[in-house]
């Protein structure tokens, strides 16, 4: 038991102390998201020692930013983190990072660059929730969406609101995403209560 914190004088301690979100990996690392630019971090709780993943804006393979909001790992072992730039895939093997963003000219991108939930289902497939602004600078909930990566193609499939189409999206703000022990699949929205997808139809 025991407190962890920053310390500007210990390189093996947190680089911030507010810890957005945490998740535990196959192999028993603690990964923790950081939100005031504190990157992202690993933590080996045997050898009580931290591993520092920070921007640097000269190294493309570096992340994409120091401001996350979410992390989670895939079947094949990668580490994938989301947060105010968009989604971002860590190999460990190579230490580099891919980037995943939004690009209004293609459709199969990542529908929003907002990203804050991530989350593989029992069939090994990726789901990308976006939008969800903390400045109320899209209270008609036009931008994010959920996404469906296909690693095949390293592209998505979108699913967003469509005004009258009462199966689809109510709010494009997604938070919240779960399969539960049944199979079925769940979405939390921003002011637009709970979703159940079908993910055989696409319908909500």
């Amino acid at each position: 038991m025991g407190t962890f914190r920053h310390d500007s004088l210990d390189a093996n301690s947190l680089p911030c102390n507010y810890i957005e979100w945490i998740f535990l990996d196959s192999k028993g690392l603690l990964w923790l998201t950081h939100w005031l630019k504190g990157g992202l971090t690993a933590f080996d709780p045997e050898r009580q020692t931290f591993t520092h993943y920070r921007h640097d804006p000269k190294n493309p393979e570096s992340p994409g930013s120091d401001r996350w909001s979410v992390v989670a790992e895939d079947r094949q072992g990668y580490i994938w983190i989301g947060g105010e730039a968009g989604l971002d895939r860590l190999d460990r093997r190579s230490g580099k990072f891919k980037h995943f963003r939004h690009d209004p000219a293609d459709p199969g991108s990542l529908s929003y660059d907002f990203v804050r939930a991530i989350y593989p289902d029992r069939q090994g497939t990726l789901w990308i929730g976006t939008g969800f602004s903390f400045d109320g600078s899209d209270p008609t909930g036009r931008w994010g969406g959920l996404n469906r990566y296909h690693p095949e193609t390293e592209s998505f499939t979108r699913f967003m609101h469509e005004p009258g189409n009462p199966n689809s999206l109510a709010n494009n703000h997604v938070r919240a995403l779960l399969e539960d022990s049944r199979g079925q699949f769940w979405l939390g929205t921003d002011q637009d209560g709970l979703h159940q997808l079908d993910r055989a139809t696409g319908k909500f």
